[in-house]
This record gives structure tokens, C-alpha cells and sequence, in this order.
């Protein structure tokens, strides 16, 4: 199967997986309680309520209420969010580019760490110097994340006072645009160098949080990879015709470990999200996770709905393009039938 075909039907398959996502979200939600919450706000009267109900059809069996609201999902209407006092679907816009550009910077910082972390203990691998590596990876898995992010604020913004919490200083921003909702992004498109470093300083402390746990894996993985590689004959066949022991392992040893690594790359960012919920909570980051955390806790099933749907929707995506590139990267890959 070449990787056209394989890429068309996994995007067969992507469609019943989130129905069936889409299925068990809806059936956990309505175990939990009444779904009316997920339409109405706080103030809204009793015969806004009745409304509400026939229109959503939420007087009838379950099956048909589930049917209505995939209709609305297709068509966008994912329901009220009683926690932002919006449509999901707007509190999704809203918050998004937040989270993302937390979620970039982290998977960046990522990449640095593990990058030099995995080449070094590969190299060097049953060395002092590969158990350092190692040992700073596991010390980034083992290390729970909210505590190392109140770590980090209190050294960070309590202690020192260098680093700031939340996503910007409001003053400074008040006069700068957000076409796209990324503040680095628009600092720049501002022409604001100020803008720009003061969106930096606040995403430092919280991407490195969620950038060294999820180094942990890819550095392990590279380090597995530059250790198997370092045996395979095409290794040995470079030494034999004389090249330096540097540029085997840099042209042929680490390049060819990286193929599969940055499929573990592509990975860890899905992963990476999941810690997006507490950081942002630790350090008042205006995103999803934060929204989605407040959502849970007054009981606001449609935020946390529309949440899940999201997710699952970016987790099977970058499951497809991470598995359609490594195909292209290495051709040596079988798709199976």
C-alpha cells in the first residue's frame, strides 16, 4: 500500500472514531445530570427553559437528543457555556490561541532539551555522562507537574520577582492589535519589541514546565534509537571507509535516529496538552485548560464536552499527519493493509 492510499483510509477511519468519541461523551454527560445547563445560563426564565428543551429536543429519548446535538455540533452549535457567559464554540475561539501558543513554545523548549539530552547520552551512552542525560530525563517524567510549577512561581515570580504570571501586562497591550490571538505573533506583526519580549517573559515559566516533562520521552527514545543505530552495518561501512568518527555519527548515526524520534515529537505535543490544565490554572493563564477547569467544577457540561470533542478532533489529526510524514521520511516503513 503506498502512502496515498494508506493516508485515504485512515481518513476513513477518522471519521467513526469521532463518532464514537463523540457517543461516549454524550452518554457520560447525561449519566452525570441534566443536560438543560448545557443551553441555558443562570438567568434565564422558566419559560425560556421550556423553550429551550423542545428545541433541543431534550424531552425525548435519549437517542434522539444525542442525534439533535451531533446535528449542532456539525453545524457549530456546541451549546452555552455558563462558565464564560458565551457559546462554546466562541469560548473555544477566545482561549484557543493561548493555550496553542503555550503548547508551541512548550513543545520548542522540548525539542531543545531532548535534542541535547538524547544525542549526548547516545554518544555516550553507559558513560557518566549518558547517566546524567538519562537522569535529568526522568527527574522531567517523575516530577508531577503543579508542583513544579508552584516551584517555579515561587522562585520565579515570588522570590526573585523576575518572572511575571498570567499572559501580559494589560496596560502594554491595551494599544496592540490581535489578529491572530498569539501575542508573539501580533507583537511582531506591531512592530513592538517591547510587546514582543513582555510576551516571552510571561510564557517562559510556564512552557518550561510542560516542555521538560515531555522531554523525558523523546530523550529516552532518541538516546534507544542512536544506541541501535550505532550497530546497524551501513555504521560500520562509513568507518570502514575512513570517515571521522564525527561525521558518522552526525550524518549517519543521528540523522537516521531522528526519523522515528520525531514521530515521538509529534506525539508528545498531544501529550504535552494534557498539562496545559494545571499550569494554566498555576499561573492564571488565560486558555482552554483553565476554562475547561472551571467548567468541570461548576458542572458546565458543554464546555467540558466541546473540550473533549476538540482535543480528540487535534489527536487524531496529528496522529495521521506524524504517521503520513514518517512514511515520506523513511520509505523503509510497511503500511499496513
Amino acid at each position: 500500500m503506498d502512502v496515498k492510499d494508506y493516508t485515504i483510509r485512515r481518513l476513513i477511519i477518522f471519521v467513526p472514531t469521532m463518532l464514537l468519541i463523540s457517543i461516549v461523551t454524550f452518554a457520560l454527560t447525561r449519566i452525570a445530570g441534566s443536560p438543560i445547563a448545557m443551553y441555558v445560563s443562570r438567568l434565564s426564565s422558566e419559560e425560556q427553559i421550556q423553550q429551550v428543551r423542545e428545541l433541543y429536543h431534550l424531552n425525548d429519548p435519549v437517542w434522539v437528543q444525542y442525534y439533535y446535538w451531533l446535528q449542532g455540533v456539525l453545524t457549530g452549535d456546541l451549546g452555552w457555556s455558563s462558565t464564560a457567559g458565551q457559546p462554546v464554540l466562541d469560548a473555544i475561539f477566545v482561549r484557543a490561541a493561548a493555550s496553542f501558543e503555550l503548547a508551541i513554545v512548550g513543545i520548542i523548549i522540548a525539542m531543545a532539551i531532548s535534542l541535547t539530552l538524547g544525542t549526548l547520552a547516545g554518544r555516550y551512552s553507559d558513560t557518566w555522562i549518558d547517566h546524567v542525560s538519562r537522569g535529568l530525563a526522568v527527574g522531567g517524567m517523575s516530577t508531577p507537574q503543579f508542583w513544579a510549577a508552584l516551584l517555579l512561581v515561587f522562585i520565579g515570580y515570588v522570590w526573585l520577582g523576575m518572572f511575571p504570571v498570567g499572559r501580559a501586562e494589560t496596560v502594554m497591550w491595551e494599544s496592540i492589535a490581535h489578529p491572530t490571538g498569539f501575542y508573539t505573533v501580533d507583537a511582531i506583526l506591531a512592530g513592538s519589541f517591547a510587546a514582543f519580549r513582555d510576551a516571552i517573559w510571561h510564557l517562559i515559566l510556564p512552557a518550561l514546565v510542560i516542555g521538560y516533562a515531555e522531554s523525558a520521552v523523546i530523550t529516552r527514545h532518541l538516546r534507544s534509537e542512536i544506541v541501535e543505530k550505532k550497530q546497524e552495518e551501513y555504521v560500520n561501512a562509513a568507518r570502514s571507509r575512513g570517515l571521522r568518527e564525527g561525521t558518522v555519527f552526525t550524518k549517519h548515526i543521528r540523522r537516521n535516529a531522528l526519523i522515528p524520534t520525531m514521530t515521538v515529537a509529534g506525539l508528545s505535543f498531544i501529550f504535552l496538552m494534557r498539562g496545559i490544565i494545571v499550569v494554566e490554572l498555576v499561573f492564571g493563564w488565560p486558555g482552554l485548560g483553565r476554562w475547561v477547569a472551571n467548567a468541570a467544577t461548576s458542572g458546565d457540561f458543554a464546555s467540558v464536552m466541546g473540550f473533549i470533542i476538540l482535543i480528540a478532533f487535534i489527536t487524531l489529526l496529528l496522529n495521521l499527519i506524524v504517521d503520513t510524514m514518517y512514511a515520506y521520511l523513511d520509505p523503509r516503513v510497511e503500511l499496513g493493509e
